[in-house]
């Protein structure tokens, strides 16, 4: 499943590997009344592992742009304009973008139980591990950026907007949301944080309860910064660029805004 996507249940094949040939054969049947295409593999653990394999792609991939992320703002490069460009390419290459961090309920997990399993077979898996690591970095990562916008004003003294809470766009999801590290963070060095989520009336974070404010212009004029954590596409980016003193953009949202002098990407 991809949660707020352009694909329908129906057109996403579903993978399939049964005990003994009649219990495939029995799943297949199932299946087949709901999804366009059932694949068909030798075992459950052929199965399983299809899974994982698919996430731990997404997460190693993900987890090098952040990596990359880092470098490329010492260089002074857009990595999105990179990455683009790199897309041109008609094979080989599939566009994997930098971010907050991973969330939802299988990529930031998944990988993790791979390592779990290896670790017990006294396997290394350490571009798992690596990409954990990357993974885990990031919430510091984005709280040193703003830092380092806002200075010499000091953390503790700031205000920060958060724009979009839930794990991906356009959905009403909070599993595994980079959101909730990064806020509490911020509330940890002493930032008064608000936040807007279309989709989240009510935001727990730790021992604080948070309530998203209405996206106005005279509220977004409080804050000193103002940063995008998920790319819904019902927010009017244009308002938030206009009204608010900086943008940092960890999304790539505001690409197409004509003025972008105010806007910082990650």
């Amino acid at each position: 499943m991809d949660p707020g996507s352009h694909w329908e249940l129906s057109q996403i094949p579903k993978v399939v590997g049964g005990v003994n040939p009649a219990s495939t054969s029995y799943a297949k049947e199932v299946y087949g009344t709901a999804f366009e295409k059932v694949v068909i593999v030798s075992s459950p653990r052929a199965a399983e592992m299809t899974k994982l394999l698919e996430n731990c792609q997404r997460f190693l991939n993900i987890s090098f742009m952040n990596s990359l992320l880092k470098l490329c703002e010492e260089l002074d490069i857009n990595l999105w304009e990179v990455i683009e460009a790199a897309g041109t390419k008609p094979f080989g290459f599939t566009k994997y973008y930098p971010g907050p961090g991973i969330g939802g309920h299988c990529i930031p997990v998944d990988p993790l139980y791979l390592l779990w399993k290896a670790r017990e077979h006294q396997i290394d898996m350490p571009f798992i591990e690596l990409s954990s690591h990357v993974n885990e970095s990031m919430p510091a990562y984005i709280v040193e950026r703003v830092s380092k916008i806002l200075k010499p004003k000091e953390l503790k003294d700031s205000r920060v907007l958060i724009i979009g809470v839930t794990y991906k766009k356009d959905v009403n999801d909070m599993r595994e949301s980079i959101a909730l590290p990064i806020i509490e963070r911020l509330l940890q060095e002493g930032v008064h944080v608000g936040y807007f989520d279309p989709y989240v009336n009510e935001l727990h974070v730790g021992a604080t309860t948070l309530h998203s404010i209405p996206l106005t212009a005279r509220n977004m004029k409080n804050y000193d910064c103002t940063v995008i954590l998920t790319d819904h596409s019902n927010i009017s980016y244009e308002l938030i660029a206009a009204h608010t003193p900086i943008v940092l953009d960890t999304r790539n949202a505001t690409s197409k805004l004509a003025d972008r002098k105010n806007i910082i990407l990650i």
